[in-house]
């Protein structure tokens, strides 16, 4: 969109001309009072942007920059607008410009390129860009809109991410449940408090292979092959092995873990979990506590993993506003001046403008840290969020979501935020199973229904490739997981949850292909 550069703006948002030309028809008062009065809140829109939303002509020449722009770059509107769009390339950088505005000129629009721009101190920042082409009246191409967004967002979302770990650590160590981490490419083994107290090891150190974990001599073999094993089949692994600690004496300890790899495939990391078995039945009472902890660093993770799609999602709104902008921009320009396509480009602006509000509010209700909160929830309506809430990625997947709504609405007692996550993380997983499937052919059907007097059922159904007899077998086993990144506590963090609301969650085949899991919950008291 081109906001300017001709005289009389205000952060590149035209000042309406209260002079109309020689036989032009004159804008009515009531029309011009709506005019400015939307153009001050189009313009507040753009410079409360945190993205910079930058327009420009087809020859690179900056004409509108925001306060976004100005906080990412450092320059000013004053110092930029008139300047080529290259101040802001590195130098190994400048043929993309071209490439860009080529592209621009076919008529093309450019999403989400990731690359490298210079501020005005000469800091070297990580962007993401999406360029759309603006178009005159006549549907010739004059100019290009950008919306460009710092990536230190996304390492913000990292940094989440590793948060919520260690709140994971902390509430599996207050659980008595012991963490540690091998680094396979330079030996280091960091233990976390509890993992250290059970193996008689310090908290972080370098040690040989064969004793890094204290292991009896008689069990090492066993130990390093069933991680080995793991490691090549990209699998968990589940043992039990004696440990010798510093004091001479042993204990029995059940171990799990897992694999990282990086992207030559290679594993270069190794995560896993211990437990000292005589104390397992102490455990029962402080899992349960530390579930609602776990729920909530989940949500956290998954908002970590879709932090990029939802950039996205917010993108579309914005990058709408700012075309339907340019729409009513070229509207008012044209002779006559036609007002009521006008006010309908403004309706769209304002429906754009709640639906980036709405995108934002799920996001917020969904990451809250909330206590368990037993109160009645209509599922049909539960269920509508949460279809809502992973509407893009379904979308970005070409997965075809149906739901099977009760015919009457079914009440349940329960914490909805919990709930919702439970659905979620079903969605997720049935829309990753059928990832091989023909695009055309990804369907997932959610049914609602009262099992008895006492329950209601929620499932979810794809028609995926279903799953072997092993990994039937260990589906709800912790870290287990037939996704190179995942961690594989989902489905079990979903059953805890399930179970913490007095239900069950299950798995089966479907007879026509693929997956059912489906959970149970008890029904409001009338």
């Amino acid at each position: 969109m081109i906001f300017g550069p001709c005289r009389g703006t205000l952060y590149g948002v035209p000042k309406p001309n209260r002079i109309s030309p020689a036989g032009a028809k004159h804008v009515a008062p009531d029309q011009s009072a709506t005019y400015l009065h939307d153009s001050a809140r189009l313009a507040a829109i753009v410079e409360s942007s945190d993205d910079a939303i930058v327009s420009k002509t087809l020859e690179g020449i900056i004409t509108s920059w925001n306060n976004g722009a100005e906080r990412i770059f450092g320059y000013t509107a004053k110092e930029m607008i008139g300047r080529s769009i290259t101040v802001l390339l590195p130098t190994e950088r400048l043929a993309e410009e071209d490439s860009i505005l080529n592209r621009l000129r076919n008529g093309e629009r450019i999403d989400h390129f990731e690359t490298v721009r210079l501020t005005k101190d000469g800091r070297r920042v990580d962007v993401t860009i999406s360029v759309s082409p603006i178009r005159d009246s006549s549907g010739a191409i004059v100019g290009a809109s950008k919306i460009a967004r710092d990536v230190t967002e996304r390492n913000a979302a990292q940094a989440a991410i590793m948060l919520a770990e260690q709140r994971l650590k902390m509430a599996a160590e207050a659980a008595k449940i012991g963490f540690w981490e091998r680094d396979l490419v330079t030996g280091q083994l960091i233990s976390s408090t509890e993992s250290a107290r059970i193996m008689g090891i310090a908290e972080s150190e370098r040690r040989p292979e064969d004793n890094a974990l204290n292991i009896h001599p008689d069990d090492r073999e066993m130990v390093r092959a069933k991680i080995d094993q793991a490691i090549q089949s990209r699998t968990s692994y589940e043992l039990e092995c004696r440990v010798i600690r510093p004091d001479s004496s042993i204990c029995w300890v059940e171990g799990r873990g897992r694999a990282i790899y990086n992207s030559q495939d290679q594993a270069v990391r190794l995560l896993g979990t211990v437990v000292d078995i005589s104390e397992r039945k102490s455990n029962e009472d402080s899992a349960r506590r530390r579930d609602v902890e776990l729920a909530h660093l989940s949500r956290v993770s998954a908002m970590g993993n879709m932090a990029s799609g939802l950039a996205h999602e917010l993108n579309q709104p914005l990058g709408a506003i700012l075309n339907y902008a340019t729409v009513g921009q070229n509207l008012l320009r044209a002779k006559p001046v036609q007002a009521e396509k006008i006010q309908d480009v403004l309706e769209s602006v304002m429906n754009e403008t709640r639906r980036a509000g709405a995108i934002v509010s799920r996001v917020r209700v969904f990451v809250s840290k909330q206590t368990l909160k037993s109160l009645p929830v209509a599922l049909n309506e539960m269920v509508d969020k949460a279809v809502h809430f992973v509407e893009f990625d379904m979308r970005e997947q070409g997965v075809t979501v149906r739901v099977s709504p009760a015919k009457k609405e079914v009440w349940v007692l329960g914490d909805a935020i919990q709930i919702q996550q439970v659905l979620v993380n079903l969605m997720i997983n049935a829309a990753q199973a059928m990832d091989h499937n023909h695009q055309a052919d990804r369907s997932l059907v959610i049914e609602i229904q009262a099992v008895n007097e006492r329950m209601a059922r929620v499932s979810v159904i794809d028609n995926g490739p279903g799953m072997t007899a092993e990994q039937f077998s260990r589906l709800f086993e912790p870290f287990y997981t037939t996704k190179l990144q995942g961690l594989g506590l989902g489905l079990n963090i979903s059953r805890s949850i399930v179970e913490n609301h007095g239900g069950r969650l299950t798995a089966e085949a479907n007879p026509a292909g693929g997956m059912r899991f489906s959970f149970t919950l008890p029904l409001k008291p009338e």
